[in-house]
């Protein structure tokens, strides 16, 4: 900054200045993208998941059990191996 500062003759706040100036000048674009929704053709939304509560959908995800060999097995007692149950 200072080099730049120095190489337009000015102090280093006065550079600072006029470099704020010249931002805040700058027009804003006068046309901004359209927004597109991007979506997935097939795949609707789980009824029961309010896109309003994330943290919900994470819970459930907890909750579910995502391989299928374990899902089978019954629920075990504590005390048993699980390695009894798997065939």
């Amino acid at each position: 900054m200072r080099r730049a500062a120095a190489a337009r003759g000015l102090s280093v706040s006065a550079f600072i200045s006029q470099t704020l100036k010249d931002v805040l000048r700058r027009p804003e674009p006068s046309e901004q993208l359209p927004f597109e929704l991007i979506t997935v053709r097939g795949v609707r939304p789980l009824p029961q998941v309010n896109p309003d509560r994330p943290r919900a959908l994470d819970a459930r995800d907890d909750e579910t059990v995502s391989c299928p060999a374990v899902s089978d097995l019954p629920l075990l007692p504590p005390d048993t191996d699980r390695h009894e149950y798997e065939t």
